[in-house]
Formats: C-alpha cells, sequence, structure tokens
C-alpha cells in the first residue's frame, strides 16, 4: 500500500486509495466535518487559498500532491527494513572494532618509536620544538580517530534506535531493546571515551618520562593533552544522543 505524507507536519497515513485516505484524514485534521464530502470541500483551502478539486476523492488527494501539501512515499517493506538495520548494526561492529584494532596499534606504534626521540641524547640533543612537534602530530592523529570513532558510533546508533521503533510499533519484537537494555547508550559512549583518555594520557606519561631535560615542553605538552582531553569532552557534548 502507499504511503501518503503531509509536507506541514509530516504525519503519514498508509492506505489502499484515495476514499480511505480521505476518510482517515478528516478525524485527524478537521473532526467537525459532517462528512468526507465536506472535509475535502473546507480542506486546505481555507487554510492556504489553494484550488482544490472536491469532485472526487482521487482529483482531490492529486491535487494535494500536485500543489506540495502531500507526497505519496515509496511503500516500505518493514521486515526488510528491520532486517537492513540489523545487518547496518552488525557492519558499524565490525568497522568500530576495525577502527579501534588498527589506529589504536598505528598509534601505539607511532607512540613507541617517539619515545626514543624524545630520550635525551648528552652528545646531539634535540631541540625542546621538535620533540613537542611530534607529540603534538600523535596527539591530533589520536583525536582525528576518536571523531572518526564518533561518526560510526552515531550511524551505528540511528540504525539501533530505527530497529527498536519498528520492533515497538510493527513487529512487536524485542531483541534490540532487550540488547540495549543490558548495554546501555551511555556504556557504549563511556567505553569510547575511556579507551581513548587512556590512551592519550598514555603517551603524554611515555613523551614525558623521556625527556626529564625538556621542561618548558613538558608543561606544553601538559596544556595540549588538557585540551586534547577537553575536545574530547565537547565532542560528546555536542553529539550527544542520549
Amino acid at each position: 500500500m502507499p504511503i501518503y505524507e503531509l509536507s506541514q507536519d509530516r504525519t503519514t497515513w498508509t492506505v489502499a486509495d484515495a476514499a480511505a485516505l480521505v476518510a482517515a484524514m478528516r478525524p485527524a485534521l478537521l473532526p467537525q466535518a459532517p462528512n468526507d464530502a465536506a472535509f475535502m470541500a473546507q480542506w486546505p483551502q481555507r487554510q492556504a487559498g489553494q484550488i482544490i478539486r472536491n469532485d472526487s476523492p482521487e482529483m482531490w488527494v492529486d491535487d494535494l500532491i500536485r500543489t506540495g501539501f502531500m507526497r505519496v512515499l515509496a511503500p516500505v517493506n518493514v521486515l526488510d527494513e528491520w532486517k537492513e538495520c540489523r545487518a547496518t548494526i552488525g557492519r558499524f561492529d565490525g568497522l568500530l572494532v576495525d577502527l579501534r584494532k588498527t589506529g589504536f596499534s598505528f598509534v601505539t606504534a607511532i607512540a613507541s618509536g617517539a619515545t626514543f626521540f624524545f630520550a635525551v641524547e648528552k652528545s646531539s640533543p634535540i631541540p625542546e620544538s621538535g620533540k613537542f612537534a611530534v607529540f603534538t602530530i600523535i596527539m591530533v592523529l589520536t583525536l582525528t580517530l576518536y571523531v572518526v570513532d564518533r561518526v560510526h558510533q552515531i550511524m551505528q546508533q540511528e540504525a539501533v534506535d530505527l530497529a527498536r521503533r519498528l520492533e515497538q510499533d510493527w513487529l512487536r519484537f524485542t531483541i534490540t531493546s532487550l540488547l540495549g537494555s543490558k548495554y546501555k547508550r551511555s556504556y557504549a559512549i563511556g567505553l569510547g571515551i575511556g579507551l581513548y583518555w587512556v590512551l592519550l594520557i598514555a603517551i603524554y606519561l611515555a613523551s614525558v618520562f623521556t625527556s626529564n631535560e625538556c621542561g618548558g615542553c613538558q608543561i606544553a605538552m601538559l596544556l595540549e593533552l588538557v585540551i586534547g582531553l577537553a575536545i574530547i569532552e565537547f565532542v560528546v557534548l555536542k553529539t550527544r544522543l542520549w
């Protein structure tokens, strides 16, 4: 069956034909109309002044679509959409695992190599600016990785929310709601924050402990660490879904 959507508030009706649509719309939009014919004669002309033919439900609906009051959405198989939601959730789970596994390994490898760079060499000391630049690059890479991670997490949560709505409104399934009750949205977000906080702090400590004679850059690194942690919190607050 086609799905009709009202443009002004995006209310939808899934009905078999134009006559059924008129019968469904009248109680919601103009309940004082005594019958369907009176409803078609009064709505929506008195609201917008549009010329809408009301000789038959078919003409009335055609004119509503033509003038932009309504549009027809493609029929949706709810079960197929739910299956696609569950498949999308699974794909994003895999993407997040791979992203964190690969990204963390990459950043850890860079940080491990950087410890040798931060080590103090008496014969040829490394300038403080060079050490601070390396630390900054590692921090930026880590923060970029977190932003990408968060974007994937948001898109996955949208699929979860849609699957839950389909289950509650149409399918009477419970799997998404049941899983969500065991592992809440806030837990997933908190886990992501915790992982990246630990990574940033570990990078900072590894950098500081191998640059004992670099007092100026240690202060700058601490400031940059605080800014990095604040950026993570800012991203979470701006994209909070719970």
